[in-house]
């Protein structure tokens, strides 16, 4: 919830809390209390949704935090890759052309950049090991490129339902 949203809310519930406090003022079969009625019910649906939406922005904030150290262990593992190409192409010439950082800070083109590395490494699987790299260098990048894919999914997906939370409270100011 945003702070327009909040005060929102909290102006709801300080009128629920006004009805439930004087009954009396809102007595059956009137105007007054057939709007009660209908201020109740909808209050209700409001609670459920603001419950459903804070849920979803705590959701979003975990799945955020796991993208983000997921993609620093990818980029990482990219980095370590092409400096140990370059490492290699002091001894083979142009050994590190078809690795190289991607040119935009973006998960997106860091999950591209780190498939196409993960297309070529294994062919030159034996270079790397013998300049350092772990005999299991090939799994684990893979592994963290599934990571980041994953994060990313699950980081849409909590998007997703924390935004139809928020258009279930049919706030006028959002727009779709």
């Amino acid at each position: 919830m945003n702070k327009i949203q909040r005060r929102r809310y909290e102006t709801f519930h300080r009128v629920f809390a006004f009805i439930a406090h004087y009954p009396e003022l809102f007595p059956e079969n009137t105007r007054a209390g057939d709007l009660a009625t209908t201020f109740r019910s909808t209050f209700q649906a409001i609670q459920e949704n603001a419950r459903d939406q804070l849920g979803g922005v705590q959701v979003l904030t975990a799945e955020t935090e796991e993208k983000r150290k997921a993609c620093d262990v990818l980029r990482s593992r990219v980095r370590q890759l092409v400096r140990t190409s370059r490492l290699v192409s002091q001894s083979v010439p142009q050994f590190n052309e078809p690795f190289h950082l991607p040119k935009t800070k973006g998960d997106p083109a860091l999950v591209k950049i780190a498939r196409e590395i993960d297309e070529r490494v294994s062919a030159f699987r034996d270079a790397f090991v013998h300049s350092g790299l772990p005999a299991d260098f090939i799994e684990s990048f893979k592994a963290a490129i599934e990571k980041v894919e994953d994060a990313i999914s699950k980081g849409k997906a909590a998007a997703a339902a924390q935004g139809s939370s928020t258009q279930d409270t049919g706030d006028p100011d959002r727009s779709a």
